[in-house]
This record gives C-alpha cells, sequence and structure tokens, in this order.
C-alpha cells in the first residue's frame, strides 16, 4: 500500500523558513478522523534567530486522516 502525504509544512531555506521533526500527537485529540501534529521551526541565519527567538519555536497542525481502503 502506498503512503501520500496528508500535510505539507513550507519549508524553504532561501527564505529562512525550515520545518523539521514531525511528530504525531494520538493522545491529545479524541477524535479517530484527526491527528495533532507538532513540527519545529527555525530560521538558517542564527543571528535572526537570536533577535528574534520566537522564529525557532514549534508550530502545530490539526491533520484530517484519509479514509482506510476497504
Amino acid at each position: 500500500m502506498a503512503c501520500s502525504a496528508v500535510a505539507q509544512p513550507p519549508s524553504h531555506p532561501t527564505t529562512g523558513k525550515l520545518r523539521y521533526l514531525p511528530l504525531a500527537h494520538h493522545d491529545l485529540i479524541a477524535d479517530q478522523k484527526s491527528v495533532l501534529v507538532s513540527f519545529s521551526r527555525n530560521n538558517p541565519d542564527a543571528a535572526k534567530v537570536q533577535d528574534d527567538p520566537f522564529l525557532y519555536r514549534p508550530e502545530f497542525l490539526l491533520v484530517t486522516l484519509p479514509r482506510a481502503p476497504r
């Protein structure tokens, strides 16, 4: 069975958007049709992060899960 992406966090090193380390949090949402996913964000320019620490923090997505094939 092939897998397909259900979400695509934006990441682009040239513009300074780095997104990595996705993690599903199954236990935080009681709904069986979705899952809460966190991912880390950062900027490749350490001086920008030092000036604005909010550039380096987690983000969260609520992802609707695809239906299982029958």
